[in-house]
């Protein structure tokens, strides 16, 4: 992922324990023992079988997905990875932004495949709720956040006018006319095969396990066991994370009488 990558989602965003002695451990082990098994012999083979059958086997997939990142080229793990995330139609998308615009800069947004919705932030400002189809995009905020979105796309406007101006727009679904689409982020931060560099590391993603890739700028984590997903992005202005691959209900469109139709006064948001 280049630089101007996640540079690109930040203009989206914009227009709208402790250690121990190792010989106390042991002598502490030693006595516990002792007070357990009396000092019978038996009895701690019979303690050494239980903590034997608790050793975990190996997980076969994680253990062929290590052997797939050893052997695949680079490139092609990325290519796999951005192919088996863009035909996942649920997914979530979170974004930590610690760019230039601000450590506030952010976004939620889940996707279904055919509708998008979540919450976008912009450096300080109050939140702005989202929810998109193709033919839908709708933006709800509070009086302060539309405020502050009509000082960015408005900024001759008087603070009476736009504390006028957003008093309408309070607790309403704004239906209204923009240049690019939120459900577009996802896609615009895609990484290509030409910006990868080199392999990296096995990255703990929690729940997940994943191999990072280095990219021009920044670097890509993929889900070590198949299908092989895009698990994380990140570079010096954001961090890009996707989870709940293929979970999640349907994305619905807000009732009609929550809406505030302004695509014919312009661009509202």
């Amino acid at each position: 992922m280049a630089h101007h990558r996640l540079g690109l989602l930040a203009a989206l965003v914009l227009a709208l324990g402790g250690c121990s002695l190792a010989g106390e451990g042991d002598a502490r082990a030693g006595r516990a023992a002792e007070g357990a098994g009396g000092g019978d012999p038996e009895r701690a083979v019979d303690r050494t079988q239980e903590r034997s059958r608790d050793v975990r086997e190996p997980d076969p997939e994680l253990r062929a997905g290590q052997e797939w990142a050893e052997s695949t080229p680079a490139r092609r793990m990325v290519v796999e990875a951005v192919r088996q995330l863009r035909a996942t139609d649920r997914v979530r998308m979170q974004v930590d932004g610690s760019n230039s615009y601000g450590r506030g800069t952010g976004a939620d947004v889940r996707f279904d495949g055919e509708r998008c919705a979540g919450t976008l932030t912009l450096d300080q400002d109050p939140e702005l709720e989202i929810v998109e189809d193709r033919d839908t995009w709708l933006t709800r905020t509070t009086a302060p956040g539309w405020e502050a979105l009509l000082r960015r796309t408005e900024p001759d406007l008087t603070d009476g006018e736009r504390a006028a101006a957003a008093e309408p727009l309070v607790d309403r679904w704004v239906l209204g006319v923009r240049e690019r689409r939120y459900c577009d982020l996802r896609e615009s931060v895609m990484p290509r095969a030409d910006q990868v560099t080199e392999k990296g590391l096995q990255v703990d993603m929690g729940t997940e396990r994943g191999i990072a890739v280095f990219l021009r700028g920044g670097r890509a984590v993929i889900d070590l066991r198949p299908p092989h997903v895009l698990l994380e992005l990140e570079d010096d202005e954001a961090t890009v994370t996707f989870s709940e691959h293929g979970a999640g209900d349907p994305i619905r469109l807000p009732p009609a009488d929550e809406r505030l139709d302004l695509r014919d006064a312009g661009p509202a948001a």
